[in-house]
């Protein structure tokens, strides 16, 4: 009997406590069915039908901001039609049964180099509320102020806010900008220049200018020497012809020639001092000024062979004079070392003629023949073909330049302008060695 009471207390226990337990089981059961009810009752809209076709569903254009007048004549000339366009066409393709209505439309647009962010007077479309219609493809005009975009390579979007949908519409957007190819040209032809000045004063200019500065000094020596008028008129009037010589780029000449008119700088310098030291011996004098005096002609004329003969008498007059008078004289200065320059003018010829061969008088023969003379041919040479050659050259090396640079790699081109425009100045001063070969090439053909 108390085995069947203490049995049924604790089936009793049993069933009590696996009551408690399944009760807050069935209140979560109850609370999630709460929290997941709402979720069940949920009415998605419908998606819309609204569809981009190719070539609006990502835009990519590539444009220049250019003046008008010859900046923008330049960019219609080297660039495609696409990069001067004020307008782009959406094409949007709704296949939704119902109209479509844009309530709202926004650009975002902003420069992956300087962050600069356009603005709805930059881009902008004709109308911000417009209905598409039904199973229709419609446009949509961008309008794009190229004026008032600085360069930089812009990227974005373009978001359509659609009636009665939830999601906006969105087109991805990039937009490159550059600066018109007048200001690059001018940059370009400023670094070729450059480059061909630096060509020029190492090959013909330094040379030039250490010629230069020693007639310079050559000027200053007459100037300061103690001759009469008349002497330093006619040393000037050489000096002249020197200047011509140097002008001219005959600078192993000028060379010869300035060593020369010194030469006879220090004869006529030599000359004075001989008049100084005979004045008090008259008869010597009288014998000397006659000889000085034509020494004098032959020098400014140039004869250096005639000069050096008489310099040899009034020389033998004065070995003579100092023989007789031992000491009463003795200290006339002699001409020897005048001779001695005089020798040195004789032996610097600056050129010589050579006989023409059989050959060179045929060529003339032909020439006289043609009717073209040998003063037109270099005079053609000189004054068309060489001028003709470095402006082809010049303009060649441009369109090389402006085409690797601006065309094609410069998308973006003056977004960073010191190392943009840096760039075409370098590549300038570059080109100056292919215009180096080229001229070698003409120079080596005409030896």
């Amino acid at each position: 009997m108390i085995k069947k009471i203490i049995f049924f207390v604790i089936l009793s226990l049993i069933i009590f406590q696996f009551s408690s337990l399944a009760q807050p089981e069935t209140a979560i059961v109850e609370e999630e069915t709460i929290i997941e009810s709402p979720e069940a009752t949920f009415n998605p809209q419908p998606q819309s039908l609204l569809i981009a076709l190719q070539g609006t569903e990502h835009i990519q254009l590539q444009l220049v901001n250019c003046w008008e007048g010859l900046d923008c004549a330049l960019a219609r000339l080297i660039l495609p039609q696409s990069a001067l366009i004020n307008h782009r066409q959406l094409n949007l393709d709704n296949r939704d049964t119902t109209p479509v209505e844009i309530i709202n439309t926004d650009i975002v647009l902003s420069g992956n180099l300087t962050n600069y962010q356009l603005t709805a007077e930059n881009i902008f479309f004709d109308k911000k509320v417009k209905s598409l219609p039904a199973n229709r493809i419609s446009n949509l005009s961008l309008n794009i102020d190229r004026s008032q975009l600085p360069p930089e390579q812009y990227m974005g979007a373009i978001y359509l806010t659609l009636a009665n949908r939830a999601e906006r519409f969105i087109l991805p957007i990039g937009i490159d900008v550059r600066v018109g190819p007048l200001i690059p040209l001018i940059v370009i032809f400023l670094g070729i220049i450059i480059g061909r000045l630096i060509k020029y004063m190492n090959e013909e200019g330094t040379p030039q200018a250490e010629t230069l500065k020693a007639w310079n000094r050559l000027k200053l020596d007459i100037r300061e020497a103690s001759l009469s008028e008349t002497d330093k008129k006619e040393l000037n009037l050489m000096a002249d012809d020197l200047r011509k010589m140097i002008n001219r780029q005959q600078l192993e000449a000028a060379k010869i020639e300035e060593e020369i008119l010194r030469n006879r700088l220090n004869i006529l310098i030599d000359l004075t001092r001989i008049e100084q030291q005979i004045n008090n011996d008259i008869d010597l004098s009288q014998s000397l000024n006659s000889y000085l005096t034509l020494a004098r002609q032959y020098l400014f004329r140039k004869e250096d062979e005639k000069c050096q003969e008489i310099l040899q008498k009034i020389n033998d007059l004065l070995d003579s004079s100092m023989a007789t008078a031992r000491g009463g004289v003795g200290g006339v200065f002699t001409l020897n070392d005048a001779i001695n320059r005089l020798t040195q003018n004789i032996e610097h010829l600056p050129y010589s003629i050579t006989p023409k061969t059989g050959l060179e008088h045929f060529q003339h023969f032909l020439i006289t023949l043609s009717g073209v003379s040998e003063q037109v041919r270099t005079d053609a040479t000189f004054y068309i073909a060489r001028p003709l050659l470095s402006l082809v050259l010049l303009i060649g090396l441009s369109i090389v330049g402006m085409g690797s640079l601006y065309v094609e790699n410069g998308r973006a081109f003056g977004a960073n302008p010191f190392a943009d425009y840096l760039g075409l100045v370098l590549w300038g001063l570059s080109a100056d060695v292919t215009s180096r070969k080229l001229s070698n090439l003409q120079d080596n053909r005409e030896e």
